[in-house]
């Protein structure tokens, strides 16, 4: 099966979401900072703090999906079209087109 370019780059970037996965899932930090504040503490939650949400939305070629959701439903416990979060439910989003 021949694949296009686009096809190659959205499976290296599935591979590479995976590997990040495995590689988090196996890491257990004493703490975690947010805007510089330590939040999280030997797995304690020590304080919130409303920060920003950055997002970006690249142009990309939009018949990969058909690609992809064959390789998601496989791979995932999520429905393709249920793992988007709709921008509205983001507290303090910032949009950045590419």
């Amino acid at each position: 099966m021949t694949r296009t370019n686009t096809q190659r780059a959205a499976l290296t970037a599935i591979a590479l979401a995976a590997i990040a996965v495995q590689a988090s899932a196996d890491v257990i930090t004493d703490w975690n900072t947010k805007a510089g504040e330590i939040v999280v503490e030997e797995g304690d939650i020590k304080n919130v703090n409303d920060g920003h949400e950055f997002i970006v939305k690249p142009k990309y070629d939009p018949t990969i999906e058909d690609f992809l959701k064959p390789i998601f439903q496989q791979q995932y416990t999520m429905s393709f079209e249920n793992y988007p979060v709709e921008l509205e439910r983001v507290h303090g989003l910032q949009v950045r087109e590419l």
